[in-house]
């Protein structure tokens, strides 16, 4: 049987990519069948189907655009939203799922009952979130670009982004483990981040390349056989032939995508629960609770300020 992955722990920069990387490897099946019948569906819908939509292009010389029915369009983009907040509900729900089950194997059932319930929480926070960002960014740029020198303002745009970015990167966790509204969410992100941004951002900046590393070994393939010219030629085999590579296309590059971003939440959420245990100690308060009892024997807490004294 495995180990059971102790969340609320005090970790450093490499610690939290060590438990991340093993909690995926632990836990890698039933996480991704979960996003497979959760939260694939909907994203299949709206990714491989834009392309199909605008496949009548190939080979013709009008566009495409003027083919394609408006509706299906909104289908698609709410799809893919649907599909984006219950993929973010599925991570999250099950690290939380199984924190709190004390790290016993999660059915399907039970996370797709926790994403239902969080679901319009998530929606709401990422709304939020891109509405403050986005308002915030325009608002600041009309004023920075009118008083100031135009490389300096966007300079100044760029860190101010970047900084936000960071700092929200741990907004839905908080709403979801710590149950508050949007605003109070916020406000504890920067409480929690304060004195570990520059550990959060490195975090981050490791996920991001880790992520288009595989994003691009992946797609690498269909970018080749997209540059054939034989393959968008007016024949009606090779009209076949791009509609296949077009939905193939689509569904290897959202995969990628959807199961490379798994590991930026993972280690978000990681770094949540490590930033709390740094500035509130809950989970150290709560084995000297335990101390003694079957569950948790004292020797854990004992054997815990043996690793940190060794450490130091």
């Amino acid at each position: 049987m495995l180990n059971k992955i102790e969340f609320r722990r005090k970790r450093d920069f490499g610690e939290i990519l060590n438990v991340s990387f093993t909690f995926i490897r632990q836990n890698y099946q039933p996480i991704f069948k979960s996003l497979l019948f959760i939260a694939g569906p909907f994203i299949l819908v709206g990714s491989v189907l834009p392309g199909l939509l605008f496949s009548p292009s190939f080979g013709t010389e009008e566009g495409g655009l003027s083919q394609v029915d408006f509706t299906q369009v909104i289908v698609n983009v709410l799809s893919f939203v649907v599909g984006s907040v219950m993929a973010v509900g599925v991570v999250y729900e099950y690290m939380l799922l199984y924190e709190k089950n004390d790290g016993a194997p999660l059915k399907t059932g039970e996370v797709w009952k926790a994403v239902r319930k969080s679901f319009f929480r998530i929606l709401i926070t990422i709304i939020g979130m891109v509405v403050l960002l986005g308002g915030g960014f325009f608002l600041a740029g009309v004023v920075a670009f009118n008083v100031m020198n135009g490389v300096l303002a966007f300079f100044l745009l760029i860190s101010g982004g970047t900084y936000l970015t960071v700092v929200f990167s741990i907004l839905l966790i908080v709403s979801l483990s710590e149950r508050v509204h949007f605003f109070k969410a916020i406000i504890r992100c920067f409480t929690l981040m304060q004195g570990s941004w520059w550990l959060t951002f490195a975090l981050l900046f490791i996920c991001g390349v880790v992520q288009g590393a595989m994003v691009t070994v992946v797609f690498l393939p269909f970018s080749f056989l997209g540059a054939s010219e034989d393959l968008f030629s007016p024949s009606a085999n090779s009209f076949t032939s791009s509609l296949i590579v077009v939905a193939l296309a689509g569904i290897v590059f959202i995969l990628s995508v959807t199961l490379s971003f798994c590991l930026t939440l993972i280690v978000s959420g990681f770094q949540y629960f490590s930033l709390v245990e740094q500035k509130e100690a809950t989970g150290l308060l709560k084995r000297i609770q335990d101390m003694g009892s079957p569950a948790s024997p004292a020797r854990d807490l004992y054997e815990d300020s043996e690793e940190d004294s060794e450490s130091n």
